[in-house]
């Protein structure tokens, strides 16, 4: 009976042993989940453009202006003497400046003051029309006929082109406008020496490629 009392405590440290060899095992399985890695990068750089016009009153020298330094128009008959039923032509060319991105150009009303000695409204002495002529050629009566309409005949001042006209990039492809004043023959006697002063200002904006 003595031995075998004796022989029965073994057997706590054997499971004690067991359980600690348990909680190994466990810590090292989580060990296995590791992974390599490896990663790439892209690179590109953007730029923005720039974008500006220059207009032209002979078709050949380019100049940029303003409102207030507008440039002078030469019309193709003196304009300073003109009698009821004359029309006067006169030519100005937009295109987008060296090294600008491609864009549109419109034709806004003109700024009109009145120059004369008279007081008579000028509407109801001229009217223009606008019109779009090929390149190389002098507005003049004969191109203004052939010419597409930008601006139908209506009282000088009001009228507008809504539509844009597209602007080729880098200088290229400029647009030529012809315009035409005309003294209308139903301008009273009253009407003598009214004058005006005319400045249109072309407006434009660059657009995007390919739309």
């Amino acid at each position: 009976m003595s031995e075998h009392a004796r022989a029965r405590p073994r057997r706590g440290p054997r499971v004690r042993a067991v359980l600690a060899g348990g909680v190994v095992l466990t810590i090292g399985v989580g060990a296995t989940l590791a992974s390599w890695t490896d990663s790439e990068s892209a690179r590109t750089t953007v730029t923005a453009g720039r974008f500006g016009i220059e207009g032209s009153a002979d078709g050949t020298t380019f100049t940029q202006s303003s409102a207030s330094t507008p440039t002078t128009v030469t019309l193709t008959t003196a304009a300073t003497s003109m009698v009821p039923g004359q029309t006067v032509y006169g030519g100005f060319s937009v295109r987008t400046v060296a090294g600008s991105v491609a864009g549109e150009v419109t034709l806004p009303s003109p700024a009109v003051t009145a120059t004369g000695t008279t007081a008579v409204p000028l509407d109801a002495v001229y009217s223009s029309e606008v019109r779009t002529i090929p390149s190389g050629a002098a507005c003049d009566a004969g191109t203004f006929a052939a010419g597409t309409t930008v601006i139908p005949p209506g009282p000088l001042g009001q009228a507008q082109d809504s539509a844009a006209r597209p602007l080729a990039a880098d200088r290229q492809s400029p647009v030529h406008y012809c315009i035409a004043i005309t003294l209308l023959s139903s301008a009273d006697n009253a009407a003598q020496g009214a004058g005006a002063s005319v400045v249109w200002t072309f407006s434009a904006r660059s657009v995007v490629p390919g739309t």
